[in-house]
Formats: structure tokens, sequence, C-alpha cells
């Protein structure tokens, strides 16, 4: 067998991940890339296919988004909308930019409805066998009463088997869904545990919620993203278990009629928050590309419209976004900047850091 190149390996390994990510989270990035390779493969394109082949090629091998992200994280760590360390985060991102000679840069705020801060979280068994647990708040949690509240837990493998529980079945009581996420699972794991089990929990009677975080880790870290609360709907306090303490529920109800946990939540709504987007700019070239058009142009690409213009942006959501050293020459062909674009996309490190959205 043919010794694949590492481009070939990280596309191609149905069970390889990027930088720790399963692959599953970049396959609309490796699909549009497939697809736009035979495109460029067509006569006409061999020199843009060659200068994108060796782009795409640099970027595999270079760490440096690794490094972006941990310089972020570890030097600016969690950024909610608003917040202080958010601020702090976008001036990161625009001396980052700077330092890579990005032409023009720029901030836009807009209001988020919806300001949060996560406060204290802690929880523990405290019977039959009392232990400290490792929770995070769900995003947009209600806080539980001051000093917390106690309570007898019921745990659902499924959130189905909560869903079949009638109305008022759940007094008083924490619900707790301790379903594992599949790789490749995360949109039909998130949606109907995360962000409707609380207000499907409270229907049913429960004083709070827990769930097993969202992941495929085994990490003893609990990581969650956002909550939603259905109008009309008691709203209770929510919180993720990490994978560890959530299987040492799993194992303690198998083996015993009652467990109850305390638990501590002082999230806080801020209201209406200003937040902002910053963007930089990459001044492209209508050379070798078609004579006379300087207006946006767009082609369809399997379903993704892909923007050729003079301008291409980069825009930091949350100041999460990454980006290589390949992408400063402003003289390559925009369709080539479009497929290096592309593959960067797949080679970002989403997990486990906030969430990064790009345009160009």
């Amino acid at each position: 067998m043919s010794k694949k190149t590492p481009l070939q390996t990280n596309l191609l390994h149905k069970n390889s991940s990027i930088d720790g990510c399963p692959n599953s989270i970049f396959k609309p990035g490796i699909l549009f890339l497939i697809t736009l390779f035979f495109l460029l493969s067509s006569k006409g394109n061999e020199h843009t296919l060659e200068i994108a082949s060796k782009l795409a090629q640099q970027a595999v091998e270079s760490s440096l988004a690794l490094e972006i992200a941990t310089d972020l994280t570890t030097g600016i760590g969690p950024r909610l909308y608003g917040s202080e360390s958010e601020k702090r985060a976008v001036e990161w991102a625009r001396a980052r930019f700077e330092e890579y000679g990005f032409d023009n840069i720029w901030s836009e705020p807009f209001t988020v409805d919806r300001g949060w801060e996560r406060g204290l979280e802690t929880a523990s068994i405290t019977h039959p066998a009392p232990q400290n647990l490792v929770i995070t708040a769900l995003g947009g949690s209600v806080p539980t009463p001051e000093g917390g509240i106690e309570a007898e837990v019921v745990v659902f493998k499924t959130i189905q088997a909560l869903l079949d529980q009638p109305e008022s079945s759940q007094d008083g009581k924490i619900a707790v869904v301790t379903r594992a996420m599949e790789i490749g699972g995360y949109g039909r794991f998130s949606g109907p545990i995360r962000q409707n089990g609380p207000s499907e929990a409270a229907k049913r009677g429960a004083i709070a919620y827990l769930m097993r975080s969202a992941g495929t880790d085994n990490d003893r870290m609990a990581h969650t993203g956002g909550t939603s609360y259905e109008p009309g709907v008691r709203r209770i306090p929510a919180a993720a278990l990490s994978v560890p303490d959530a299987q040492q529920i799993d194992r303690l109800e198998d083996r015993q009629k009652s467990i109850r946990i305390k638990l501590l939540l002082t999230p806080k709504e801020l209201g209406t928050v200003t937040s902002h987007n910053l963007i930089a700019e990459i001044n492209g070239s209508e050379s070798d590309y078609r004579e006379g058009t300087n207006s946006r142009r767009s082609d369809q690409f399997a379903g993704s419209t892909i923007p050729f213009s003079l301008r291409k942006h980069f825009l930091f959501c949350q100041s999460g976004a990454t980006f290589t050293d390949s992408f400063r020459s402003t003289n390559l062909p925009r369709s080539t900047l479009s497929f290096s674009l592309a593959l960067l996309m797949t080679r970002f490190t989403i997990c486990p850091f906030s969430p990064m959205t790009i345009a160009f």
C-alpha cells in the first residue's frame, strides 16, 4: 500500500482527528475541499492548483493555529459577551492581526440582549457516598436559591426516558440525564438534551437539571454551551457534569436505591450588553482572474457560496478564529486564496475552546 501524504491522512482517515477534535466537525469543509480540488483540476487551472497545493501543505504542517488558540485561551481565558475579558480578547486579536500584516483592521460593536455572568458553581453527592462533583452551569441558566438546593436525584440514561415520564412525576427532585454523546452526534445530543432538557424536566416537576457534558472525551472537566428555556415553563437551574462524574452517578444508580445531590449555582443575567466583532482585511488582486471584473461574484460549489472579490475578510466572533502566514500574499489568484481559506477552516482548533466563525 502506498504511503499517504499528511494531507491525505488528515482528510481521508475515518477515525483520525485534527488537534484533538473529531473529524465529524470538519466534514463540511472536507467535502468542499474535495469538490473544489476537482474544479481547480480542470484545464487552465494548473498554475492555480500548484500554488494552492503548496499552501495546503504549508497549512497542514504548521502548528500556528494551535499556538494562537493556546495563547488566546491561556492569556485571556473565558470571554463571554460584554465581559472585560472579551474586551481584552478583541485587543489581543487586533495585535495579532497587526503582527501578521493584515491590511485593514477594525471592530464593529453590536448589542446582545441576553448578557450573562457565570458565578459560582459547585455540586456534591451527599448520600450514599459523599463526594464532590465537577460541574459547570449551562449557558443562560438561572441560579439556585441562596445557599443552594439539596434533593434526591432521578437518573435517566436517555432524554427519551425523561420525556416518557408523566407530569409531576419528578416533583422536588433533580433530573439527571447521563446519555453519552457519540462521535458525530453533537447536533442530535445538544438540542434535545442541553437546550430543551431543563424545560422538559421542569414540566415534570424537577427543581434542577444535570446532564453529562456534550463531548467524547474522558477528562474530568465539565463543558457546555447555551440552554433555552421554553416560554411559560418554570425556569430551573441547569448544569453539565464532567464525563467521569456522570459515569460515577450511573454506577451509584445501578447499586443504590437513593442518591442525593447538593447544587449551588450563582449566575446573573446582565440584560443588554455590548460586544464586538473584530474584522481584518486582506486586499486581494484581480490578476490571473477574469479581466475587467471588479464586482462581487459567487460560484456555487456543492451547495456553498464562495465569494470572489477584491477584498477577503476574516471575521472574529468572540475573537476565536485562527489564520496562517500563507494568506499574507496579496498577489495570488482569488480562487487560490479561497481554496486556501477553505483548507484553513478544516484546521481550526475549535475544541474545547469557545465558538468561532470565519467569513470570507
